[in-house]
């Protein structure tokens, strides 16, 4: 189904929180395979435009989010357990580390939310604390285009 997703994404570094980003942005939203997916265009707003994501939530413990295009990246939310990921913002690909891993779902084939929040490690230090949500909405059609 055509969605509307809400994110919003706060980061800290070595205790110091670097504000959120907020993005509200036209989606797509269906079920296979009994796994929930969620895909949208980045923007501006997040830094790498044209950029697609792609969230597939596998069960409250696990869920994977894939960025294709200029930038990409393909992050593995596992909680009790650290995944490597490869990871690209454009300027060459580094491998990073998700860990310390908590994640929130209340999800249906109607919409609803997904919490993540972790650890991003580089040489198994920890360089910062993420919190992620995603809300989760059918798109109601407007009587005009948007612009």
């Amino acid at each position: 189904m055509k969605a509307l997703l809400s994110i919003i994404s706060r980061q800290s570094y070595e205790g110091e929180n670097t504000g959120a980003v907020e993005l509200v942005t036209d989606g797509s939203f269906w079920c296979e395979d009994g796994a929930y997916h969620i895909r949208y265009t980045e923007t501006e707003m997040s830094g790498v435009p044209g950029a697609v994501t792609e969230m597939i939530v596998y069960s409250d413990d696990l869920v994977s989010v894939t960025r294709t295009g200029p930038a990409s990246s393909q992050l593995i939310f596992e909680k009790g357990v650290r995944h490597n990921c490869p990871y690209d913002l454009g300027l060459g690909e580094m491998n990073v580390a998700v860990s310390q891993v908590e994640i929130d779902t209340d999800i249906s084939p109607a919409g609803g939310h997904v919490d993540l929040n972790y650890s991003i490690e580089i040489n198994n230090i920890i360089v910062g604390e993420n919190e992620f949500r995603i809300k989760i909405k059918e798109a109601v059609p407007d009587e005009e285009p948007r612009k």
